[in-house]
């Protein structure tokens, strides 16, 4: 069989290939058989909720789109064995591109909870003080939903602002 599939296909202990399931339409998968071999595909998406832990800082591309990067606060709770709860907290870094990033710079602050959708990127350099290779795990955002209202008065008139969702990010 070649071709495109739309189907999870699971292998036996010995090898024998049971019939194909269908996958939830959330999360269809493709998979490419060839020659007997199997390739399928991969999922880059990340969705958060979480607190803005500063303003957002926008600049401006050269050929004039914004970009505007956030810092975002998401916490996970959990009990140990002797029942005190602990709570885990990650900080995320998450750049906007275009619209969405105009979006966030006018109605976001510090604090502000915010869910996110995107994608994972790595970003990878050399560090110019002891030339060592760096990198930094970060979220390139697709789409924003406000959860809060905006804590500044000078801002509330602004508390219905939309979800944005653009393709107009770089790749």
């Amino acid at each position: 069989m070649t071709g495109d599939m739309s189907l999870c296909f699971a292998t036996s202990l010995r090898g024998v290939r049971p019939p194909l399931k269908r996958v939830s339409a959330a999360l269809k998968l493709s998979i490419l058989q060839t020659k007997n071999k199997i390739h399928m595909a991969t999922l880059n998406k990340v969705q958060l909720i979480g607190n803005l832990t500063r303003d957002p800082q926008t600049s401006k591309t050269p050929s004039g789109m914004a970009v505007t990067d956030i810092a975002l606060a998401t916490s996970r709770r959990r009990k140990d064995e002797s029942g005190q709860t602990h709570e885990e907290v990650t900080f995320v870094d998450i750049t906007f591109f275009g619209r969405t990033a105009e979006v966030i710079d006018q109605y976001c602050s510090k604090g502000r909870q915010i869910y996110v959708e995107g994608r994972l990127k790595l970003d990878t350099w050399q560090d110019k003080a002891t030339g060592s290779n760096r990198s930094k795990l970060k979220v390139i955002g697709a789409e924003v939903q406000f959860l809060s209202s905006p804590k500044d008065s000078q801002d509330s008139h602004q508390s219905n602002a939309p979800s944005q969702s653009h393709d107009d990010y770089p790749a």
